[in-house]
C-alpha cells in the first residue's frame, strides 16, 4: 500500500480525512503547528490528538513547536496581512521536508477538511512544496463532509476549538478587528 504523511491540525479535523485516505494509503500522522497559541491551546489540541490516535493505531510524529519562527514572520505590519499564507507555507514546507526525509512519496493535510481555510491558497502552496521535494500532494476536498465530522467529534467527546490556532484569529473570533 502507498505511504502517505498526513499533516494534522487537530483531532476533530482528522476524522473525515483519515477515514477517506485510509482506503488508499498507509498513513502516518504529522502534527506540526507552530501557529497554535497560547501554549495551553497547543497542548490541549495535541493531547486530544494523541488520545484519538491510540484508537486509530497509526504512527504519530510530533514536530517541533517552533512558535518563535511563526511570530517572527507574522509580527511586522507588512507581513501581518499575509499571515495565513505564511502559516500554510511553514506547515506545508515542514510536512514536505519530513515526507522526503522519511521516504514518503505522498503527503496531504487535514486543513482540506475545513470550510474556514483559504482552500485554493493552501492547495497552491502544497503543490509548490510537492514540486520542491519531488513528492505528490494528494488533494481531496473534504468540505462537503464538514458537518458529518463535527457530529462525529462531538459523539467522541473531543475537545473542539473555536479558532484556527493563531492568537490573531482568536482575537478576531471574539470580536477584535485587525487592520489588514
Amino acid at each position: 500500500m502507498k505511504k502517505l504523511l498526513l499533516h494534522v491540525c487537530c483531532a476533530p479535523c482528522l476524522i473525515v480525512p483519515f477515514s477517506e485516505f485510509s482506503k488508499e494509503f498507509d498513513i502516518t500522522l504529522f502534527f506540526y503547528n507552530p501557529n497554535i497559541h497560547p501554549i495551553r491551546e497547543y497542548k490541549e489540541r495535541l493531547n486530544t490528538l494523541k488520545e484519538y490516535t491510540k484508537s486509530l493505531k497509526v504512527p504519530l510524529i510530533i514536530g517541533k513547536y517552533d512558535y518563535k519562527t511563526f511570530f517572527f514572520n507574522v509580527s511586522y505590519p507588512y507581513q501581518f496581512k499575509e499571515r495565513c499564507t505564511f502559516c500554510y507555507q511553514i506547515r506545508m514546507n515542514e510536512t514536505g521536508r519530513m515526507a522526503a526525509k522519511m521516504g514518503f512519496q505522498f503527503f496531504s493535510t487535514t486543513l482540506l477538511y475545513s470550510p474556514y481555510q483559504e482552500h485554493e491558497k493552501l492547495v497552491r502552496i502544497a503543490e509548490l512544496v510537492a514540486k520542491e521535494y519531488d513528492l505528490t500532494f494528494v488533494y481531496k476536498d473534504f468540505r462537503n463532509k464538514y458537518r458529518e465530522g463535527v457530529e462525529m467529534s462531538k459523539e467522541l467527546g473531543m475537545y473542539r476549538q473555536k479558532y484556527c490556532g493563531c492568537i490573531f484569529s482568536e482575537f478576531e473570533r471574539y470580536g477584535g478587528k485587525h487592520v489588514r
